[in-house]
């Protein structure tokens, strides 16, 4: 019977004892994949976009500033036409043989194109076929009017930005989301523009997230290692103190029992006694 309540005993101190160790690691664990989980989604929610936005903000910029330059450009002829120089017919055939023939970006695609205000296309490098075409009624793939969107745009603030689907750089069968920036140049009516591709940022912000996987899958081997470690090092210690409670318990347990037994031989004696 005695060994009986004493084995009940261990087996109650045995559930709390795991109980003990599972409450205790997951009091250390929880905080630590909580914050991994808050690193992840703040690199891909928070992170990414923003870098994102930063670098459509670097692109526009540089369009800008390097359209600017195309415009300096256009006064310098337009400078020479006043100073007798050159006519205005042969300054505009200059004019757009050089900027026909302007590149810059990955690969030297990246290029400037020239409508007027109608708009008529004057120049584009990659679509000579749309040269003196009316651009009026020309719609990208999704229902826009983008060269009329320019006309409006340049009419308003002399410069700005347009969004709209065009081909990627001299790939007529590609058709993609552009952001263009377009300039009037007063003297000639000219509108100078050039774009940057989202597919490019894009593509750049899948590079930045790839290298962000190595890095997601180191710290995740980590937490799981150390996960381990501190399981386990949360069960030798639970262990110790329940190994040294149980001595404990059953010490007194037994003290207990005996006290017991030894009250109940002696109520007999006392009554034969009596």
């Amino acid at each position: 019977m005695l060994e009986g309540r004493i084995t009940q005993e261990i087996d109650i101190i045995d559930k709390l004892t795991k109980r003990k160790i599972l409450s205790g690691s997951l009091r250390i664990l929880i905080p630590l994949y909580m914050t991994y989980i808050i690193f992840v989604l703040s690199v891909f929610l928070l992170f990414l976009p923003i870098q994102k936005k930063q670098l459509l903000d670097q692109k526009k910029e540089t369009i800008l500033q390097i359209t600017n330059g195309v415009l300096s450009l256009l006064a310098t002829f337009e400078s020479r036409i006043k100073q007798g120089e050159m006519s205005p017919e042969n300054a505009r055939k200059a004019a757009l043989s050089q900027i026909r023939y302007l590149r810059y970006g990955p690969g030297g695609k990246d290029y400037f194109w020239i409508n007027d205000l109608h708009p008529f296309m004057i120049m584009h490098p990659f679509r000579p076929d749309l040269e003196g075409k009316d651009m009026t009624l020309f719609k990208d793939s999704a229902g826009n009017y983008p060269f009329v969107a320019m006309v409006e745009m340049v009419m308003k603030n002399e410069g700005g930005y347009v969004n709209y689907f065009w081909q990627w750089k001299d790939l007529p069968e590609k058709v993609v989301l552009k952001t263009s920036y377009v300039k009037l140049f007063p003297p000639w009516g000219w509108i100078i523009g050039t774009g940057i591709y989202v597919e490019d940022i894009d593509r750049e912000i899948a590079s930045i997230t790839r290298t962000f996987i190595p890095i997601f899958w180191g710290i995740l081997i980590f937490i799981i290692l150390l996960s381990l470690y501190i399981s386990r090092q949360v069960f030798l210690t639970e262990k110790k103190k329940t190994l040294a409670q149980q001595a404990k318990d059953l010490e007194e347990l037994r003290l207990k029992k005996l006290l017991e037994l030894s009250q109940m031989t002696r109520e007999p004696m006392n009554t034969l006694t009596e």
